[in-house]
């Protein structure tokens, strides 16, 4: 396919998930359609006409029994084009926030990298998202950064441009939710997948963002960096504040059992915050081993 930012030759699949989105698809579907080989609409549950609307497009359609979540929906995508075929996925929402003009850029990213990120908080980014909304993204994003060691603006963008390689690794992820953004960015960091950002444009004016809660959105997102912790790095995360409580628990201990000896009388206190620290760390312990057990497991199930 040529023009457009489209080389020939590089099977281009744009996937665009879609809950009740009947007033925006069209217009997302013939803009994104200038610049793709194929595009991919997954009704995940809509109980509007949102599919027909993309079915009536000539567009593929991909059907959820009911609303499964984002994750699954990217889940879904990541299948498709990995029985099917394509060289590169883009993924959009179809609530019209992205602007399907900037697929061009996210692909030129993948000259120089397998996961292009379209960022509403770079220099060049034009976007009207609120500041509480900004506050969110930039604490998940803070969060991303803090664990995976990325240095990224906005963790949570579903605008994005993947190569071969990143959708052969990156189909492996399990989210449902709205944490699978962040899933996506830990098992990259993990795999050694090269992650990029370029500029977008984001508007939100006049958007229907109701169904999605930020409470339970960011309750899901931090649930999900958690895992990341837990998944690439458990020795660190858990082992070692296993062995503070570990030797924490020792001192008091020790402190209780010296003063027993020389008094004869038993700190019930420290006793009982020595065994609290000991068995927590025993816990934790047993945790960071398990999971980094699991972890060398899943690795050996994505080669």
């Amino acid at each position: 396919m040529k023009g457009n930012g489209i080389s020939v030759g590089i099977i281009r699949v744009v996937g665009i998930p879609a809950f009740d989105e009947e007033a925006t698809i069209a217009k997302v579907i013939v803009k994104t359609l200038k610049y793709a080989d194929k595009v991919v609409v997954v009704d995940d549950g809509c109980t509007d006409d949102t599919p027909e609307i993309a079915a009536a497009l000539g567009v593929t359609v991909l059907h959820h029994q009911g609303n499964r979540g984002y994750g699954e929906a990217i889940s879904t995508l990541f299948k498709h084009i990995h029985e099917t075929g394509g060289d590169i996925l883009i993924t959009l929402d179809g609530d019209g926030q992205h602007d399907p003009d900037d697929i061009p850029h996210l692909v030129e990213g993948l000259r120089h990298a397998d996961l292009v990120i379209g960022s509403r908080f770079l220099a060049e980014s034009k976007t009207d998202v609120s500041k509480r909304r900004r506050r969110g993204i930039e604490a998940i994003t803070k969060a991303v950064q803090f664990t995976s060691g990325l240095s990224l603006t906005d963790a949570q963008s579903g605008f994005r441009a993947y190569n071969r390689r990143a959708i052969d690794v990156l189909r492996h992820a399990v989210s449902s939710g709205m944490g699978m953004s962040v899933e996506l960015l830990g098992l990259a960091s993990a795999e050694g997948i090269k992650i990029t950002e370029v500029p977008i444009t984001c508007k939100y004016e006049g958007l229907d963002t109701s169904t999605h809660n930020p409470w339970k959105h960011g309750i899901e997102v931090l649930a999900t960096v958690f895992q990341i912790v837990t998944e690439v790095q458990p020795l660190r995360w858990l082992g070692l504040p296993a062995l503070v409580l570990t030797v924490l628990g020792a001192l008091f201990g020790s402190y209780a059992i010296t003063f027993f000896i020389q008094t004869k009388i038993l700190l019930v206190n420290y006793t009982v915050v020595s065994l609290s620290l000991a068995i927590y760390g025993a816990i934790l312990f047993s945790s960071a081993i398990n999971f980094y057990i699991l972890s060398r497991i899943r690795k050996e199930i994505r080669r």
